[in-house]
């Protein structure tokens, strides 16, 4: 499985928003795209995370990958006081 180059950002607006192309066994022979933003909210962020470009017997499998991937990211910032999930 090619891993995403994260050193090439596909565009970029370092307020609030990162998109970059991902290749992998399960998005096809052609690249998606990947945008995460992040919003201010009364409660703190927002993280807005979407997978464009998938075809369309995966989209539901990443939906809970990429779901899955941000809960332990936020287990693990809380873990260590970096985020407070309320």
């Amino acid at each position: 499985m090619r891993q995403p180059d994260l050193t090439k950002p596909h565009r970029v607006n370092r307020q609030w928003r990162l998109a970059f192309k991902w290749v992998s066994a399960h998005t096809g022979t052609e690249p998606s795209l990947v945008t995460v933003e992040l919003h201010p909210h009364d409660d703190g962020t927002r993280l807005v995370l979407s997978h464009e470009r998938l075809p369309a017997e995966t989209v539901e499998s990443h939906r809970g990958r990429w779901g899955a991937m941000l809960e332990r990211r936020t287990a693990v910032l809380a873990h260590w006081g970096l985020f407070d999930p309320m």
